[in-house]
């Protein structure tokens, strides 16, 4: 084999890696998605090596990702004149055709990657078996590396009850053990009461509100309450900033004023709690993206990434009607149903709980009542998807009321849909100033 490798060289595709380095140039998707997807590892050709990661710092940046931008980033490295020049970054989109099948490249990248590996992981192994002494032991690890590399679960499928049994750790987790690997509990209490101990991999959780009722505060809270217990989280903020994210888990976690933390109105007190607090934080294994424009597909991208390199335990989405679809659909209503449909597969896919936050529409607000199934703005499908649905509910009296005495709202959390229990009201305080849902009295 190592005769074959020296004579044939490495499997690539240099034509497919100028075909990702121009559709990332003339398509910002594109661009975000091999971002999420590839590494300079992936490309064999050294200027192509480069000029990816000059997209990357492009990307670090906050910058565009296009043709001129990364030129300049290259230029400014020293760089450009190792990729060729100025003639390269332009000639690079001479061969992408109008239409292309960008998922297929991406494919045929990644095939190829995987190949190089194995070859090195065979070659290894002809290494350690001609080594004096060398016993089975060594087939069996490069047996496993292989399984590893072809395979994310190790190629093990369960073939009947009892080895599904063997797999998954017997009869009781199977009916419903407290100990179920995964379950996520909810900040709240009483909620994981009525839930069953807390939120389950692959379930769909939509958490409903009208704006400015808390749902980027109880998205946060969740996401942060499964970082204390060390399980990793991501959090998509489509609307807010990172930063405007982070300062909000910051408040709740110091029991800082919102307004006093924004605006640098802190004595020296609290300032000892906001930087224990950031020292607690900084231990957090979450994660905040605020990419633009995220559509499932870079979603997912990026999702299979970052459980590569930190695992995964916990998804929240800020918020469903904010994400785009790859390809336009008919009406704004198929677009949200798609989305919904491509959500609930991703959170089997990656057997997490994706926490999916929700917009409700102004119905209930004219109609001066509690919210429903039916209030889910632009879609029914959300409900049908989803294995529970929670709503944000406070009367506005009480909410002007609050506002007035400087107080903790009272907020109803509904239990509109739950497939495997009942239904039910959590009786919880929204204090805006602590961005921070607590349990009610």
């Amino acid at each position: 084999m190592s005769e074959i490798v020296l004579r044939s060289g490495l499997p690539s595709d240099t034509t497919t890696e100028d075909l990702v380095l121009a559709a990332m140039f003339s398509d910002a998707e594109a661009a975000q998605q091999a971002l999420d997807a590839l590494t300079s590892d992936d490309f064999t050709v050294e200027r192509s090596r480069l000029i990816f990661a000059a997209a990357q710092e492009v990307q670090n940046t906050k910058g565009a990702i296009d043709r001129h931008t990364v030129t300049m980033q290259l230029h400014d490295s020293g760089q450009l004149a190792k990729v060729g020049g100025m003639a390269t970054m332009v000639g690079l989109g001479d061969s992408l055709p109008r239409v292309f099948d960008f998922d297929s490249y991406l494919e045929r990248l990644q095939t190829k990657t995987t190949l190089r590996r194995a070859i090195r992981a065979a070659n290894r192994l002809i290494v350690e078996c001609c080594q004096q002494g060398a016993g089975v032991e060594a087939v069996r690890e490069a047996e496993e590396l292989l399984r590893k590399i072809l395979a994310p679960d190790g190629g093990k499928r369960p073939e009947n009850f009892e080895k599904f049994l063997e797999a998954t750790g017997g009869l009781d987790r199977l009916i419903g053990s407290t100990a179920d690997d995964g379950m996520i509990p909810s900040p709240w209490p009483m909620l994981n009461e009525i839930i069953g101990g807390g939120f389950r991999p692959g379930q769909k959780v939509i958490i409903a509100a009208r704006p400015g009722e808390g749902k980027t505060v109880a998205g946060a809270q969740i996401a942060v309450t499964a970082a204390r217990r060390g399980t990793g989280s991501v959090l998509f903020s489509l609307e807010m900033g990172k930063e405007e994210i982070w300062k909000r888990v910051l408040c709740n976690e110091s029991q800082t004023h919102f307004g006093r933390l924004v605006h640098g109105r802190i004595d020296e007190t609290e300032r000892k709690h906001i930087a224990r607090a950031a020292s607690r934080m900084a231990e957090f294994p979450m994660f905040v993206d605020d990419a633009s424009g995220r559509t499932i597909r870079s979603m997912t991208t990026s999702l299979r990434k970052h459980k590569a390199q930190h695992g995964l335990g916990l998804v929240v989405v800020d918020y469903l009607q904010l994400m785009e679809v790859s390809g336009r659909k008919d009406n704004r209503v198929q677009e949200v149903t798609e989305l919904s449909r491509q959500l609930k597969l991703a959170a089997k896919e990656f057997k997490v709980p994706f926490i999916v936050l929700a917009q409700l529409n102004r119905a209930m607000e004219k109609d001066g009542r509690k919210p429903q199934l039916s209030d889910l703005r632009e879609s029914g499908s959300i409900e049908q998807d989803a294995d529970v649905v929670l709503m944000l509910y406070r009367d506005q009296k009480e909410k002007a009321a609050a506002i007035e005495e400087r107080r903790p709202s009272k907020m109803e959390m509904l239990i509109r849909k739950q497939r495997n229990g009942p239904t039910g009201v959590v009786q919880i305080l929204f204090d805006p100033r602590l961005m921070q849902i607590g349990s009610g009295e």
